[in-house]
């Protein structure tokens, strides 16, 4: 495996997927979970290694 050194910013994106949003001062309930990386050098270097996908929880 070849290392990959990152200049810039990552980030991890937290994305939950709901039925419908929350109105104000209501809970939702999610049904599935995402992360996903983010962040402008973090990004450049994950599509340029063909790894740009969200993975399920």
């Amino acid at each position: 495996m070849k290392d990959v050194i990152v200049l810039g910013g990552l980030n991890m994106d937290l994305i939950v997927e709901t039925p419908r949003l929350a109105g104000p001062g209501e809970t939702a309930e999610g049904t599935r979970f995402y992360t996903t990386p983010g962040g402008k050098g973090g990004i450049k270097q994950l599509r340029r290694h063909g790894l740009r996908k969200a993975r399920a929880q």
